[in-house]
């Protein structure tokens, strides 16, 4: 049934759909969209065994799936390029990093920040240090605020266990280290 489907309409879903990908500018979206039309239509179909499918209706369903294409891709276009903005220009005054007084505790843990979190940590407590509550960060993310939270947890546990790591005392390195020769009472 798929492939008879596929063979009877496969040259006007394709013709139509690079017709208005090309209209909308989105034409690197073209094979997305044309899948997504078939599948519909085969789920339609199934439903419907009995009527009979028109090119308006085939028509209508490629225009319905570029125009909600477009809206989804400038909508994470423009929330891609206002994250990065919002995370490579953080003004100075109001991130919390800057406000540290040794410049080697900052050096410290900008290198955790880039060197060990993963991204989705990374962009969640960027925007955090920008000063973006929660839930502005969820929404910017387009993620669930119970995941901000989450990931900001993590973020502080990674942090706290690499800076206890790194500044450790001296002496307590040694004793760690000759541990293993130590007497037994």
């Amino acid at each position: 049934m798929f492939d008879q489907i596929y063979k009877q309409y496969q040259n006007k879903i394709k013709g139509f759909t690079y017709k208005l990908c090309k209209q909308f500018n989105i034409l690197s979206l073209r094979e997305d969209i044309e899948q997504e039309v078939i599948l519909q239509l085969l789920a339609w179909y199934k439903k419907n065994p009995t009527t009979t499918i028109n090119s308006s209706f085939i028509y209508t369903m490629i225009k319905n799936h570029c125009i909600n294409t477009k809206r989804t891709y400038n909508t994470q276009t423009a929330l891609q390029s206002e994250l990065k903005n919002r995370i490579e220009y953080v003004e100075p005054s109001t991130c919390a990093l800057a406000r540290c007084e040794n410049k080697q505790f900052l050096n410290t843990i900008q290198t955790i920040i880039d060197k060990e979190l993963s991204p989705r940590l990374r962009d969640v407590f960027q925007l955090y240090l920008a000063g973006h509550p929660g839930k502005e960060i969820a929404k910017i993310l387009n993620i669930p605020s119970a995941t901000v939270r989450t990931r900001m947890l993590r973020t502080r546990e990674q942090i706290k266990k690499r800076l206890q790591e790194h500044y450790k005392p001296k002496e307590a390195q040694n004793v760690e280290s000759c541990s293993k020769y130590k007497r037994k009472s």
